[in-house]
C-alpha cells in the first residue's frame, strides 16, 4: 500500500491534508482489501480493489455498493459513513474509504459477549433493509433467475457433483412462488455484522446487494457454514428460526413459508459451493494466487454436507451408513511428513508474525492439514456419471443405493477438508457414520 497515494487521496476526498497512520491490512475478505488507519484523528477503512477489475469478483462493483451505502446511512441504517470514493488519478485502484466503527466481525468473540438482544436488532436492521426504496441501479435475480446463475456457474465449474447436481435438480422442482422484488443485502451473515458489547454496529460488505427474494438474505444467514459450530441456534448461530422470524416481522419484515425458507437454505448452500469452486479456478488460472482462494476451495465439503443433511430433513430418511476405520503404521508416510512441516510452522513461526501475515499463516497452516489429512485417508472423487443422473432426474435419494453413495463420500471428504466442521457430528447422530476426527 503506497501510505503517500493514500494521503494525497485523503487530502482530495476532505480538503484537508493528514498524515496517514497506524495503516494496517485487515483480515479475512477473499474478493478485495480492507486497510484499516488513522488520519487527523478519524479512524477510517480503506475497500478496495487493488487492480481496478471493476465488478468481476467484486460483485455489483465499487460505485454501485458506495451509491447503496449512502441509500442506507440517508434511511438511517447501521452503516459506516463514506468519506469518499477513489478516483483513477489516486492511484491506488477503485474503491472508497469509510468511517471505522467500533467492534468486532469476529464470530466466536461474538457469541461470547452478553448479547441477548442482538438477534433481534439483526433481524430489525434487516427488515429494514428489505424496506428501503428501489432507487439504486443494481442488478434483479429472483429464484428463477438464481438457478440459472448457478446452473451456469455449476457447468463453468465443470458439474461432475453429485450433490450439487442433486441440489440444482430439488430446487428447480421446488421453485418459491415469485414475491414483489426487495432490496436484498446478499451476504447478511455472521462475520459481516460489526458488535460492540453485544449490541450491533454496523452491517458491512454490501458488494452482493441485488434485488430480489428478501427471504434469500434469510436462508443465506441461516446456512450452517455462517453458525460457527452454533447447530442448535440456525439464525446467525445466535436464536433459533423462530424467534428470529418473529422479531424480523415485529419489525415491518414479510412472514416466510416454511417451504421458502428451506428453498433459500439449499440455494444457499448450493451458492456457497459454487462460490468456493470459483475460488478455486480463480487461483488456478492466475487471476488471484493468494493461498486462501485455495484453501476456501476446499470448503465446498461443508457446502455439500449441509445440502444432504437439509434433503435429508427434507424427506425424512435416517437410516444409517458404514463407519471408517482409519490405520497407520511403518515408515513416516506422506501426510505424516506433511503434518510434521505444519507442526513446525505452527509452534516455530507463526508466534513470529503478526496482523495479515499471521493470518496467512493460519491459512497456510489450513491447506496443510487438508493435504496431511487426504494422503492418509484416500480422498474419494465423486462420480460424474452420478451427477449426470441426479442432474438429469434418471436418479434421486428415493434410491437407497444413492443416498448410501452421497453420504459415505461426502462424509470422508469432509473428513479430509474440515474435520472440526459441525455437519460431521450431525451426521454421526442422524446416520450413525464413524467418529469425527
Amino acid at each position: 500500500m503506497d501510505v503517500s497515494r493514500l494521503a494525497a487521496a485523503l487530502a482530495r476526498l476532505s480538503g484537508a491534508a493528514a498524515p496517514v497512520e497506524g495503516l494496517i491490512r485487515l483480515s479475512g475478505g477473499a474478493n478485495m482489501e480492507s486497510w484499516a488507519f488513522m488520519a487527523g484523528g478519524r479512524a477510517c477503512v480503506l475497500r478496495r480493489l487493488p487492480n481496478g477489475d471493476g465488478a468481476g469478483a467484486a460483485g455489483i462493483g465499487m460505485a454501485a455498493e458506495a451509491a447503496v451505502l449512502r441509500l442506507a446511512a440517508a434511511r438511517g441504517l447501521k452503516v459506516p459513513a463514506l468519506v469518499g470514493e477513489l478516483a483513477p488519478q489516486d492511484g491506488l485502484g477503485e474503491g472508497f474509504v469509510m468511517d471505522r466503527l467500533p467492534g468486532t466481525t469476529a464470530p466466536r468473540r461474538i457469541f461470547a459477549m452478553d448479547a441477548g438482544g442482538l438477534a433481534a436488532a439483526c433481524a430489525a436492521q434487516l427488515a429494514a433493509i428489505h424496506a428501503l426504496p428501489l432507487d439504486v441501479a443494481l442488478p434483479a435475480r429472483d429464484a428463477v433467475a438464481e438457478l440459472a446463475r448457478m446452473r451456469m456457474l455449476y457447468e463453468t465449474q465443470g458439474g461432475g457433483r453429485p450433490v450439487l447436481a442433486l441440489a440444482l435438480r430439488w430446487l428447480a422442482e421446488n421453485l418459491p412462488p415469485a414475491v414483489p422484488p426487495a432490496l436484498v443485502h446478499g451476504d447478511f451473515r455472521m462475520g459481516n455484522l460489526l458488535v460492540m458489547d453485544g449490541a450491533l454496529t454496523a452491517v458491512l460488505d454490501w458488494e452482493n446487494a441485488h434485488l430480489g427474494d428478501p427471504c434469500q438474505d434469510i436462508g443465506w444467514a441461516c446456512i450452517n457454514s455462517w453458525r460457527f459450530g452454533a447447530v442448535d441456534r440456525p439464525a446467525l448461530g445466535l436464536v433459533a428460526l423462530e424467534e428470529f422470524l418473529h422479531a424480523y416481522e415485529a419489525a415491518g419484515g414479510a412472514r416466510m413459508t416454511p417451504e421458502r425458507l428451506r428453498f433459500w437454505q439449499v440455494a444457499g448452500s448450493l451458492s456457497w459451493a459454487l462460490i468456493c469452486l470459483e475460488m478455486a479456478q480463480l487461483w488456478r488460472d492466475g487471476t488471484d494466487r493468494a493461498l486462501e482462494r485455495l484453501v476456501i476451495g476446499r470448503r465446498v465439503s461443508e457446502a455439500e454436507a449441509d445440502i444432504l443433511l437439509l434433503l435429508d430433513e427434507a424427506a425424512g430418511r435416517p437410516e444409517p451408513v458404514e463407519g471408517f476405520e482409519e490405520r497407520c503404521w511403518g515408515e513416516p508416510s506422506d501426510a505424516e511428513l506433511v503434518q510434521g512441516v505444519a507442526e513446525w510452522l505452527r509452534v516455530k513461526i507463526r508466534p513470529l508474525l503478526a496482523g495479515h501475515e499471521a493470518f496467512e499463516a493460519g491459512v497456510a497452516l489450513n491447506a496443510l492439514g487438508m493435504a496431511a489429512r487426504a494422503l492418509a485417508q484416500a480422498r474419494p472423487a465423486w462420480d460424474a456419471a452420478l451427477a449426470a443422473r441426479l442432474l438429469a432426474g434418471e436418479a434421486g435419494l428415493d434410491d437407497s443405493a444413492v443416498r448410501q453413495a452421497l453420504r459415505r463420500t461426502a462424509q470422508a471428504r469432509l473428513r479430509c477438508d474440515q474435520p472440526r466442521y459441525s455437519a460431521l457430528k450431525q451426521m454421526r447422530e442422524r446416520w450413525g457414520i464413524g467418529d469425527a476426527v
